[in-house]
């Protein structure tokens, strides 16, 4: 009978062995003693395990040769042509489904005029326009102090806007100030679409019904009448259907690129918008739920009001701070900085995919910017007076007070440099059909090897997802020596097949550089292919490195990850054109 010292040592001998041996497809594992009936069991319930199969199919590779691994290498990574010549008729064809994909160029919807999106109200049978307070039935916090008061066919906000006064109170927030700012966004010449609103007199009629009615559904709904009750006005809003800004993170995924470069360029119009009242909680506190991105695609402003810059009392410096922001806008140098600046705040809170969108976003906001600054400049203090003059009886004087004397300095600003504006937007112009331009030519002349790029990074994709695969397996069943031998023949036969894919790829590169010296823009062509060209050379020299200059295979698994990153990277990376 064997010793617990014995038995230590059988098993380090055996480890010294390797560890697996196959034979009749059934696995063993050091002591081979005759076993009992309980024994004999255990190791039948243990050979059928997902585990026990798992370890003798890699078994097999490693015992099976390099013919095995090279047919699993080959499935994975598919078969790689060598380059073979290129008709003429391909090199200038259209490009295909794959290569669309990795050279989409930006949509040019969003950079000329687009239709004004106007005031007109979301129709429903219960809604800002129609507010019938007995069809309400239920309250939900929408954040902050905005409720969303919703009945079986619609739904409008209430809010408390600040203490609730009527009075105009400087630089702080109120009923006056955002109603104010809301009618003002109605003005076509804005081009904006801001969620009307409506001020209601808390002791008035209407203001009684809804108290009332709120405090008889009870809950929620009874502590909102409590807390509008110390009002003096109270505000009720038009719900626009679609998501805050700061949580349109998949809505902006999943949506059509006209659409989604809708949105940015109407981004870019309320930019101007909120510099001519001088609202100060959006774009310059970084404050993203008072946009909406709304499902029809426009872009709604809410929460909005007129700020001191806007107002009667910041009219003797309302015209400085107007050329200051202009001069933001119309510069190229600093309106791309703003434009990064906006595009790196959104992106930390929408993270993927927008984080990708850098271009599309920038350009289209740009010529929001642009366009909205230039239209602007056609709006007249008459129809500022005309939108002051539509504020209830109740909070008239309030709106005198306040005043829009500040917004209609600026707007004269803005006129005595709409010259200035609109050669920008000119210029602005022409850098992006000068981009177009260059991705066409892109297009057309290099289709073939964007789609030989696009075939090829898959199959990286695909060969790195399962060198991950293998990295679980063998760490989980073998020894480390073992696992050596194993991810030695495997770099083996990836050097094989990258050295193929290599003599693809560059075949086809040289070919087509040959080529570029007779073609319209061999510049941008030239920039192009050495651009990719050098991300696969990245790609290639990180695979032909994965084993070398690692002690343990543990060491293995970082670089497998952080390939994978770089080969996703390369796939969403856009073609010179549409970068930044």
């Amino acid at each position: 009978m064997k010793t617990a010292a014995k038995a230590s040592s059988d098993h380090q001998q055996s480890a010294a062995a390797p560890d697996f041996t196959h034979q009749s497809g059934s696995s063993t594992w050091g002591d081979s003693r005759p076993q009992s009936a309980v024994q004999r069991g255990l190791v039948s319930i243990i050979q059928q395990s997902p585990q026990m199969a798992a370890q003798r199919k890699l078994t097999e590779m490693m015992h099976q040769g390099l013919v095995a691994q090279r047919q699993r290498l080959q499935g994975m990574f598919g078969p790689v042509r060598k380059h073979e010549p290129q008709s003429e008729e391909l090199l200038q064809g259209k490009l295909t489904a794959a290569a669309s994909s990795a050279m989409a160029p930006l949509t040019a919807a969003a950079y000329g005029k687009v239709a004004n999106p106007g005031s007109k109200p979301v129709v429903q049978a219960f809604g800002i326009d129609d507010r019938q307070w007995d069809q309400m039935t239920t309250i939900s916090h929408l954040g902050a102090t905005a409720y969303k008061a919703s009945a079986p066919d619609g739904a409008v906000v209430i809010k408390k806007s600040g203490s609730g006064k009527v009075e105009y109170q400087l630089g702080s927030e109120g009923p006056t100030q955002e109603t104010l700012a809301s009618k003002v966004g109605e003005i076509p010449g804005f081009g904006v679409k801001t969620a009307k609103t409506v001020m209601i007199p808390t002791a008035g009629e209407e203001g009684q019904t809804i108290l009332g009615k709120l405090k008889a559904l009870g809950g929620l709904a009874a502590e909102l009448a409590q807390s509008l009750a110390g009002t003096e006005s109270f505000l009720v809003m038009e719900l626009a259907i679609g998501n805050t800004l700061e949580k349109s993170g998949d809505a902006i995924g999943k949506a059509a690129p006209e659409k989604m470069a809708t949105w940015f360029y109407g981004l870019g119009r309320l930019w101007v918008f909120d510099v001519l009242i001088h609202n100060t909680d959006r774009f310059m506190a970084g404050n993203w739920g008072n946009v909406i991105f709304g499902e029809d695609g426009l872009v709604y402003g809410i929460d909005q009001m007129v700020g001191l810059n806007a107002s009667k009392l910041g009219e003797t410096f309302a015209g400085e701070y107007a050329g200051r922001e202009l001069g933001r806008a119309i510069n190229p140098e600093k309106r791309r900085e703003y434009g990064k600046q906006i595009f790196l705040s959104l992106s930390d809170k929408l993270g993927m995919p927008f984080s990708r969108l850098e271009a599309q976003f920038v350009l289209n906001f740009e010529s929001g910017m642009l366009v909205g600054i230039v239209e602007a400049g056609g709006v007249t203090g008459e129809e500022l007076q005309a939108k002051q003059a539509e504020m209830p009886d109740f909070a008239e004087e309030a709106a005198a007070g306040l005043g829009l004397q500040g917004t209609a300095v600026m707007l004269k600003v803005f006129a005595e440099n709409m010259p200035k504006a609109e050669q920008a937007r000119v210029e602005f112009q022409k850098e992006i059909e000068g981009r177009k331009s260059d991705a066409e030519i892109i297009s057309n002349v290099l289709a073939p090897i964007a789609e030989l790029r696009g075939q090829i990074l898959g199959r990286f994709q695909k060969m790195a997802g399962q060198l991950q695969n293998d990295w679980t397996e063998t760490n989980a069943w073998f020894l480390e020596r073992n696992k050596k031998t194993f991810w030695i023949e495997k770099q083996q036969e990836l050097d094989k097949s990258i050295q193929s894919a290599k003599e693809e790829y560059y075949g086809l590169h040289l070919t087509l550089l040959e080529k570029v010296g007779i073609n319209e823009g061999s510049e941008i062509l030239s920039k192009q292919l050495e651009v990719w060209a050098s991300g696969f050379k990245m790609l290639c020299s990180k695979l032909t490195n994965l084993t070398k200059g690692v002690e343990k295979t543990a060491g293995i698994k970082e670089k497998v990850e952080n390939l994978k990153q770089i080969i996703m990277e390369e796939r969403l990376k856009k073609i010179i054109p549409w970068q930044l």
